[in-house]
């Protein structure tokens, strides 16, 4: 792992515990870093990038390390967020898979988005779309499943049990808001003058 993770120093008893660690909550501390199961198919596209090999190891576009340790079942990762922020972060990565989402977050992004979601209230406009908290029960409404992300009428949406949604923020053209800043400014000097 020393290609993939930088110079690291991991004795054998520090590889066994992370290759012991076989069900959710378990954790492991390893050169202070601490490292938990992960039970995803990394074989497929999905939450942390592409498609995986068993016995890879790599560091996700968020900063969090994985390791695919078993086929179809089994890794273990740095990350250390809910299934909230991890479904708003594999949407945050749809631009790596072609998808019609299309979307490419920096964690601070995710981060963004995630504190919308539990504050749910507010906004937050990123790459022209302003997301919004709906309650809106995306199962029953549009069988949808928890993560799905998808566009409709030229809205994103992300389903987290209740979930986001983002439109598009209109766009005033150059000129024209230039001429609308003037026209106020003026406005507001003349009533300064009375």
């Amino acid at each position: 792992m020393n290609n993939t993770f930088g110079s690291v120093d991991w004795n054998l008893g520090e590889v066994d515990a992370m290759t012991a660690l076989d069900t959710s909550g378990e954790s492991a501390l390893i050169d202070g870093v601490t490292w938990r199961y992960l039970g995803r198919n990394l074989s497929n596209n999905g939450f942390w990038g592409l498609g995986k090999t068993v016995s890879n190891g790599w560091t996700d576009k968020y900063g969090y390390k994985h390791i695919y340790l078993d086929s179809g079942t089994r890794g273990i990762t740095t990350f250390d967020k809910d299934i909230a922020w991890e479904r708003i972060g594999k949407a945050g990565y749809s631009a790596d898979f072609s998808e019609t989402f299309n979307e490419d977050w920096s964690y601070a992004e995710v981060q963004a988005l995630y504190a919308l979601y539990q504050a749910q209230s507010g906004n937050v406009t990123l790459n022209g779309i302003r997301w919004t908290y709906t309650s809106e029960e995306f199962s029953e409404t549009q069988g949808k499943t928890l993560g799905d992300y998808w566009v409709s009428n030229n809205h994103k949406f992300i389903y987290l049990g209740s979930g986001l949604e983002g439109s598009p923020v209109p766009e005033i053209p150059g000129g024209m808001g230039l001429a609308l800043l003037f026209g106020f400014g003026v406005s507001y000097l003349r009533r300064i003058k009375k």
